[in-house]
């Protein structure tokens, strides 16, 4: 299958992780293209990992070769609330409405579309609150649910299974999730419960009970790290893949994303301030601003247009606007994965990412 070409590389810094097509971000696709894009528009950006959700219920497989696909049942970018569940199926929102979707009816999806990647059944939480009986049942039926995806998966089937690891703030489980899942022929792992996390430093304490007990030479998936700072501490804790949910709810806000990473970085000095990670495109200042996002971007937005315009565009409304800052943020994302894995080859990360925390501030 085409997942068996991950491979870890030798880098110079210990306890750090760099794979064959790792590390980097996967698309985010909603009902077969990523948000405010069409087509013409996608095929500017790098080709990677897409990720679609049975959520959406397609009819079909994107004919799509350029990228290897992701299936999952629900997009995490999206508001969701947790109904109950039972043994034998996952109701998952639709469209249509609340849908019950057995372990039978997902694998029939898988087996028919053949996607690279598929990521188990699992179940899911609203928050870390939940009942601490609550959490271990969670646990259990995602287990059971991983075992019924596996024999359901047809034997010539070239899909990879990742498994999906939970037990939200309770170590012990999470430790058991990950150990159980580990003992299961897959290929990679999902966290996909980070977003409950109270805080980054407990979101972080998750990762790492987590992947203690994982394999080293299997991808790990991170949904919903929400920011370049979180990425970079969950790249040194160990995860190689990441969802492309934050550039995408940047752009939904009008934020132009504007940062870079390592050798890509204006090379530091005593004086220089610590910067915003984004051009809110919603304010004024940009008015009369003939200037482009970033001279050095290669995007659409960048090369064609003014910060001016893109704030005329914010002002009127104009479905252009989310299209040029949705194509840059993306630009900018793949361009900050690509100098991190740069990085790692050289042996600085860990200075690098020091600098970065140093140069950038959150809002």
């Amino acid at each position: 299958m085409a997942l068996c070409q991950f491979q870890l590389c030798k880098i110079p810094e210990v306890g750090l992780r760099l794979g064959v097509l790792t590390l980097s971000a996967t698309q985010l696709e909603r009902r077969g293209l990523v948000p405010h894009l069409t087509p013409d528009n996608e095929e500017r950006l790098t080709s990677g990992i897409l990720a679609v959700f049975a959520e959406h219920l397609m009819r079909q497989m994107l004919n799509n070769r350029t990228n290897w696909t992701l299936l999952d049942i629900r997009d995490p970018a999206l508001p969701h609330v947790a109904a109950p569940h039972a043994n034998k199926f996952y109701r998952t929102e639709t469209l249509g409405g609340i849908r019950q979707l057995s372990p039978a009816k997902y694998m029939g999806m898988v087996n028919q579309c053949q996607p690279e990647i598929f990521v188990a059944m699992a179940e899911d939480l609203n928050g870390p609150d939940e009942a601490e009986a609550r959490i271990k049942k969670s646990v259990v039926h995602s287990l059971a649910w991983l075992d019924e995806c596996l024999r359901l998966r047809q034997p010539a089937s070239t899909s990879a299974a990742f498994a999906n690891l939970n037990g939200s703030r309770l170590t012990d489980l999470r430790v058991q999730s990950a150990t159980e899942s580990a003992r299961r022929p897959v290929d990679g792992f999902v966290l996909n419960d980070l977003y409950h996390a109270p805080s980054a430093e407990v979101q972080l304490d998750w990762i790492t009970a987590s992947l203690a007990p994982l394999p080293a030479a299997k991808p790990r998936l991170a949904y919903r790290i929400e920011d370049p700072h979180q990425i970079l501490r969950a790249v040194a804790r160990g995860v190689d893949l990441f969802d492309a949910s934050y550039p995408l709810a940047q752009a939904d806000r009008g934020h132009a994303l504007d940062f870079t990473f390592g050798s890509e970085a204006t090379p530091p000095s005593a004086t220089a301030q610590v910067t915003s990670l984004h051009h809110d495109m919603n304010d004024p200042i940009y008015k009369s601003d003939l200037t482009p996002l970033d001279a050095a971007c290669p995007c659409l937005a960048c090369t064609r247009y003014t910060r001016a315009y893109l704030y005329h565009l914010h002002m009127t409304k104009e479905m252009l606007a989310r299209v040029l800052v949705t194509l840059h943020n993306l630009t900018v994302f793949d361009r900050f994965f690509a100098a991190i894995r740069a990085s790692l080859h050289r042996g600085d990360f860990t200075k690098e990412a020091a600098e970065f925390e140093r140069r950038y501030t959150l809002p």
